[in-house]
């Protein structure tokens, strides 16, 4: 049978301790695991390690990838100097992540983006942000909201002839929203598919017939409160399944 291995691209934390003093860690949130548990994948985080070799050796070992959630990325990645509002970076991370998509996409296998990864996928094929959307644009809504993470505080359109509108078969969805960061010079071979009522970004996907989704809110977090969150885990399923290794 199918064993279809989603790779979910891990951050990086350093964790103070009374007994062993600061110890750096690879993690994910748990949400992302159930996510892919839930759509019936096999969950495996990869941590941030920067070598090109091991880079490539991660993009050809699974059948998709989930890139998730995180910091802000330094705005040297897509050549713009620091704005006054710009949270903490990981350079070192976003480098690995940059690479890691670029590698991953060469292979065409199937990438979900989740908020930071919407902005690596941007990035990555040339595209720029708003470092700090309350400031830099105008008449917008709250987009880091202060209820739980499960709660949706605002409504996305979505467009016509798009892969995300044939996933969710709606022209609006109800989605939470915890980023201060969009998308501003839309990458090549992208296109945006969902927007909120404000003009912010909140999807894009391959304009090329990639299997590129990246959405700047949470769904994994509102797998339980919202189960249509889990029809884009599906997605990223389904794709994979056809570069699945057979195990029997």
């Amino acid at each position: 049978m199918k064993k279809i291995v989603i790779g979910i691209v891990g951050n990086t934390l350093k964790t103070p301790t009374k007994i062993y003093g600061e110890i750096d860690r690879f993690y994910v949130n748990r949400s992302y695991v159930r996510a892919i548990e839930r759509a019936g994948g096999i969950p495996s985080i990869i941590p941030c390690i920067g070598n090109t070799k091991i880079i490539e050796a991660q993009a050809s070992l699974y059948d998709g990838f989930l890139f998730t959630g995180g910091e802000d990325i330094d705005p040297k990645q897509y050549g713009e100097e620091p704005y006054v509002q710009l949270g903490p970076i990981k350079p070192e991370l976003d480098t690995f992540q940059l690479e890691l998509f670029k590698a991953v996409q060469k292979l065409n296998k199937p990438i979900l983006g989740i908020c930071r990864g919407l902005q690596v996928i941007n990035i990555g094929l040339g595209g720029t942000l708003f470092q700090d959307i309350e400031s830099q644009c105008k008449d917008v809504y709250q987009h880091v909201q202060t209820g739980g993470r499960s709660h949706s505080i605002h409504k996305i359109c979505l467009s016509e002839d798009s892969v995300l509108k044939n996933i969710f078969h709606t022209d609006n969805l109800s989605v939470n929203s915890l980023h201060h960061q969009s998308v501003k010079e839309l990458g090549k071979e992208l296109k945006i598919c969902a927007v909120s009522k404000d003009g912010i970004t909140e999807a894009i996907e391959s304009n090329m017939g990639k299997k590129i989704i990246g959405v700047q809110w949470h769904p994994e977090d509102m797998i339980d409160s919202a189960l249509e969150m889990n029809k884009l885990f599906d997605w990223l399923i389904k794709e994979s399944g056809f570069n699945a290794s057979i195990i029997e």
